[in-house]
Formats: structure tokens, sequence, C-alpha cells
């Protein structure tokens, strides 16, 4: 049951039966109700706009819902007028006696507690669409939340266990193949507030390789973007800074190099070589000016296969910028690195050894006839 704030037509037609007052000054609803409480100008007296207290006891019981406003709309008055009448018809408060009729003199704890239990326990269920399963409104449970303590703590609990369980749920279900699956089936995302994407893995990944495909088909070579963001750096670059890419957007990988390089090389499996020969401890590149301090930005090196690796002095950035001099610097890389595995207590510096080696000229790097004994250029 709920409060109603207005009468209908047929319901004022019938309450005029009883009460009327022949008045179209009283009426008029373009005329304020202080003029309206005035005397009437055409009948020269004061109307009477209330009736007696027997008959609005008599219309009360046949519309006991209504508030004092919606009577007071009706009769052209106030809604104190109302209150006063109704004191003399019941002797007691009207806002008072439809309160209990409305929500009774004690809360209905068996409905609360069937209430905040779907709450707790069905947290993607809407908290508008709880009223649906439960015999009370949702001016019910405000009205004794703000009145019974015991009730206020029943709701904060189930608040409490549904945000926790939204947080950290068990199953989710995916929107795309309506499966309800346990979280583990699903990725991470940064923008859920749980954690976890909206669809499954199954289902993203059946996503992604479908538009790859559709893009390698429509891939033109002669429209690949000049520049592009890297999703990684959030920084525009231009397309010589990118690996190509028939399945990405505008022909060209996500990531630009430098970021892709990155990746691969604080790699976990990458990682894992250094700590399994226990060199993963942080050092000072040699090059003065040089920040890096990451012990895997740094290259591993050993003389054969199975021998102990070795760490390089110098990091992987300066020696990449003395390699950049040439057209093919991975040549340089791998003579340098090799170089550092057989004097491991006496490295050069990527300067030294493009003097010694290159002799100070931009020409490309050549073997000079040794065998690089299995030396893996990717570790």
């Amino acid at each position: 049951m709920s409060a109603k704030a207005q009468f209908n037509d047929e319901q004022v037609k019938e309450i005029y039966k009883y009460f009327y007052i022949d008045c179209e000054m009283i009426h008029d609803d373009s005329v304020s109700l202080s003029k309206k409480m005035m005397i009437c100008p055409i009948h020269k007296m004061k109307h009477e706009r209330l009736p007696d207290a027997d008959t609005f006891k008599m219309l009360i019981e046949i519309y006991p819902d209504y508030t004092m406003q919606a009577w007071a709309d009706v009769f052209k008055t106030t809604r104190e007028a109302v209150r006063i009448l109704y004191k003399k018809a019941f002797g007691t408060d009207m806002g008072r006696d439809r309160l209990i009729s409305l929500y009774g003199e004690s809360p209905d704890f068996e409905k609360i507690k069937e209430y905040t239990d779907i709450v707790a326990n069905k947290p993607r269920v809407a908290m508008k669409s709880v009223f649906a399963f439960v015999d009370i409104n949702e001016n019910y449970v405000q009205y004794w939340k703000l009145r019974n303590q015991k009730v206020a703590d029943m709701f904060d609990e189930a608040m409490r266990i549904r945000e926790h369980k939204l947080d950290n749920p068990e199953t989710l279900k995916c929107y795309r193949c309506k499966l309800t699956l346990p979280v583990k089936d699903f990725h991470n995302s940064k923008y859920s507030r749980h954690g976890y994407s909206r669809t499954c893995k199954e289902c993203s990944i059946a996503q992604v390789s479908a538009y790859y495909e559709k893009r390698k088909e429509e891939y033109d070579p002669t429209k690949i973007a000049s520049e592009k963001k890297c999703a990684s750096c959030k920084v525009v670059k231009h397309r010589r800074y990118f690996d190509l890419s028939k399945g990405q957007s505008g022909g060209l990988q996500s990531n630009c190099r430098q970021c892709m390089e990155r990746f691969q090389m604080s790699n976990k499996k990458r990682k894992q070589k250094f700590i399994d020969f226990d060199l993963d401890v942080n050092k000072e590149c040699k090059t003065e000016g040089c920040t890096t301090v990451d012990y895997w930005d740094y290259y591993l090196v050993r003389t054969a296969p199975k021998n102990r690796p070795n760490v390089t002095d110098y990091c992987r950035f300066c020696v990449k910028e003395v390699g950049s001099r040439f057209d093919n610097g991975q040549s340089y890389i791998n003579r340098y690195r090799w170089d550092c595995a057989y004097n491991k207590d006496n490295q050069k510096s990527p300067e030294e050894f493009y003097d010694i080696y290159i002799g100070g000229n931009n020409e490309q790097p050549k073997r000079r006839g040794i065998f690089f004994r299995g030396l893996s250029t990717r570790s």
C-alpha cells in the first residue's frame, strides 16, 4: 500500500455528491487560494470550504489512502485546515494515522529479512528490481530503516556483503554467449569494478580473431597510415617507428618498436635467466650520464651455450645507440657481446669497441674470421 497524492475525476465527482460549493470563483483554478479564503464577491459571503466532521469521516473511510494535500486540492483549501478537520472527526493526527496504515506500528522483520537476503545474495540484480521478489515496496524499507536501528543494521550488513560480492565475484555472465562461468575464464580489465572483462576469454579471442582476419583481407599497402599513436607510451610517432601489421588498424603495429623491445626485454622468461644464475642484481651503467639500473636492461653474454653467462657492464641502450650508426646495427651488437663474453673482466665501452674494431668510420662492421660460438643474440 502506498500514499496517493491526487484524486481522479470520477472520484472527485463522487466526493462532490456529499459536499459541493456552488460557486464559480471557488472552482476557478486561475484564482489564488488566498482570494478564495476572502469574502466571495459574487455571493457577498465567506464560503465554508470543508464538510462537517461526520461527512469527512465517512469520506475518509471510503478513500483512506489519500494525503492531506489531495483532500486540500479537492476542497480548495489548505493542508492545515484538513488536518484540523481530521482531528475533529477522529480525535487523532491524520499524518500519524496514515503512516500506521501504510507501514504498521512495527516492522515486519520476516519481509525485511527476505528483502535483505536478496540484496546480499543477488548482487547482479538491480536494487530497484529486488522489490519484484518481495511483498514490500521501497518506501516501506526506507521508512523503517530510518526509524528502527535493527532494520538499519540488517540493511547495512546486506549492502556490505553485496559490495564485497560485486568487487570479488566467483562467477560472471558473459554478455556475448550468455553463459555464467568462473572468473578465471575472463580476461583482466581495469575498466570494471571487479577487474574482469565483460566477455569470456573464448568470446574475446573469437572477436579479436574475426576482426584481425577482416583487416588482413582489407589490407592495402598504399593506404598505410603516415603516423600512429603508440598504445603503450601514448606518443604519436611517424610510421617508421612501427612495424607493419596487416591485421592492425592503419597497417601498423599497436606499439612502437621501442615499446615492443621494452616488453620483450622485460619478459618473464628472459628475467628468469638472470635469476637462475644469480645475476638478478640491479647495477648502474658505466656510461657517464646513463641512469639505467634494472638488471634486465643489460645483455647476458657467454662464450659457449653450456658455460655460465655473464652480464655486460654497459646497458643495451648505450650499445644500441652506437650500433645505430650502421645500416645493420645488429652486426655491431653481436660482435660487441662476443667481445664482452671473452673479456668479461676488462669489458670495453661501446665507443672503445667502435674505435678499435671499426676504425671510427661508418662502414659496416665485418667479422674478422672469428667463430661466434653459439652466442645467442636474444638473451
